[in-house]
């Protein structure tokens, strides 16, 4: 990992956002997270110096993940 930024709390999100799996939701939620994983992803891959940058997505695919729940197939 590249920068100097503290990944460990995106990193934690992103293996336990791993785990999760596709045919336990609906296709359009899923797309949308899957969309914020990736970029999770690619910023763990790239590193980043700006520790704001590092928060902002460890916010933006916990936000992901709980709106994904929301579209559990079973749950509607």
């Amino acid at each position: 990992t590249r920068g100097s930024a503290d990944m460990n709390a995106l990193r934690e999100l992103v293996n336990a956002a791993s785990l999760l799996k596709a045919e336990d939701y609906h296709a359009s939620a899923w797309n949308a997270f899957k969309e914020v994983l990736n970029k999770a992803e690619l910023l763990l891959l790239e590193g980043t110096d700006d520790q704001s940058v590092a928060d902002a997505m460890t916010s933006e695919l916990s936000a992901a993940i709980a709106e994904l729940n929301r579209y559990r197939v079973g749950n509607l």
